[in-house]
C-alpha cells in the first residue's frame, strides 16, 4: 500500500492510495482517489473510529472499495514517534448533539407555549366597578 500526501502552508491531505499486491494466488492492483475525505492542519494527526471507504473510479462489476476501521495517520510534524492531536472525521453535528438540539427545542416550545397560554389568561372584570363596594368574600 502506497499513500501519497502532499502539503501546503498550514495544511495537509491525501492525493492518492495505491495498492498493489496478490490475494489469493490473484495480482491486484488498485489506485483510489482521498482527495475529498482527508485534509487536516499540519500540526495535527487524521483519525477515524468510523469506517472509512475509498472507492475507485471503475463503475462495473471489477469495482473495488478499501475500507479502513480506526485509521489515524500523520505524515508530516511526527515528534518522539508519536500522534499529534487528532482531528477527527466526525463532524460537528454528532447525533449526541443533534439528539440534544432537537431536545432543548421541544422544551423551548413547550415553554412558549406555555408563557403564551399564561399570557393570554383575562381577569375578571365585572367585579371592578371602583364606584362600587368591594367584593367581600367570607371564609371560616
Amino acid at each position: 500500500m502506497n499513500i501519497m500526501f502532499n502539503r501546503s502552508g498550514i495544511r495537509w491531505w491525501c492525493v492518492s492510495i495505491a495498492i498493489s499486491g496478490e490475494i489469493e494466488g490473484e495480482s491486484i492492483e488498485a489506485s483510489y482517489d482521498c482527495k475529498d475525505k482527508l485534509d487536516v492542519p499540519i500540526d495535527k494527526s487524521f483519525a477515524c473510529q468510523l469506517y472509512l471507504n475509498f472507492t475507485d473510479g471503475i463503475k462495473d462489476k471489477n469495482q473495488s472499495r478499501l475500507t479502513f476501521d480506526g485509521l489515524q495517520l500523520q505524515p508530516y510534524g511526527v515528534k518522539n514517534e508519536t500522534f499529534a492531536n487528532s482531528y477527527d472525521c466526525v463532524g460537528f453535528f454528532t447525533p449526541a448533539i443533534w439528539m440534544g438540539l432537537i431536545s432543548v427545542g421541544v422544551l423551548v416550545a413547550i415553554l412558549y407555549g406555555g408563557m403564551l397560554a399564561l399570557l393570554s389568561i383575562k381577569s375578571m372584570d365585572r367585579f371592578d366597578n371602583p364606584k362600587d363596594p368591594p367584593l367581600v368574600i367570607n371564609s371560616e
